[in-house]
């Protein structure tokens, strides 16, 4: 995001443009896609802080909607006409952040899938609790 403003402020935010509104779209596109995670971000660890759990559906809605951002966002910026096709921090931190975010929303659906299956074994627990307490009401063995 800074390494995208940077840009923005060298290349498009003066008289006349050095760039093509091509390159200054892409940048400011990925000015917003790093202000968009950094908010979600922050309002996450917000709410773990404040409330000791954020809402899980919160997370994981957050988390996909991020790693879906960022793959626009790296498509389009280091594309050829996007200010991140010279190899430089913009194209590096593009690609590390759509890492982040995969490996972030890929946690959400572990931690989704590890809770579906916790409560698949208790489900199958307490029945057979249920079962054995009835067959020892009944006598059967």
């Amino acid at each position: 995001m800074g390494a995208a403003a940077n840009i923005y402020d060298a290349d498009c935010n003066v008289e006349p443009m050095y760039q093509t509104q091509k390159f200054c779209n892409r940048t400011a596109f990925a000015i917003a896609s790093g202000c968009l995670g950094t908010v979600s971000s922050l309002l996450v660890v917000g709410l773990k802080i404040a409330t000791a759990s954020a809402p899980f559906k919160l997370e994981a809605v957050l988390s996909v909607l991020i790693f879906i951002i960022n793959a626009f966002a790296v498509a389009y910026t280091t594309s050829s006409y996007g200010p991140g096709a010279p190899l430089g921090n913009l194209y590096y931190f593009s690609w590390g952040s759509f890492v982040a975010s995969f490996f972030l929303s890929s946690s959400c659906y572990e931690e989704y899938t590890g809770a579906s299956r916790d409560e698949a074994e208790a489900s199958r627990r307490k029945d057979e609790l249920f079962n054995e307490e009835e067959e020892e009401e009944t006598g059967d063995f």
